[in-house]
């Protein structure tokens, strides 16, 4: 699997099936796992809600329909965001 992922780029695997949003973000949290001790970048995740919003993905890839333009695109936001409503660790 690619570590250099573009936008483009997991648009493009998406709609060809040559991988799905699930698999994508289990590589991230697999990233995720591996850094974190060391970098300790993130504080709180929410793999459940990942999971959750991928598998809609894939489901609007199984289907044939036009994807939103961040799908499968995995995005971290600051913890102190005011759109943010993950509850602190």
């Amino acid at each position: 699997m690619s570590t250099n992922w573009t936008i483009s780029g997991v648009q493009e695997e998406l709609a060809l099936k040559k991988i799905s949003a699930r698999e994508l973000a289990a590589d991230y949290y697999k990233r995720i796992d591996a850094r974190n001790p060391e970098l300790n970048t993130y504080l709180t995740l929410s793999q459940d809600r990942a999971y959750s919003q991928a598998d809609r993905v894939d489901a609007l890839v199984a289907a044939g329909k036009p994807l939103p333009p961040l799908a499968g695109v995995p995005i971290a936001t600051p913890r102190r965001s005011s759109g943010s409503r993950l509850p602190a660790p």
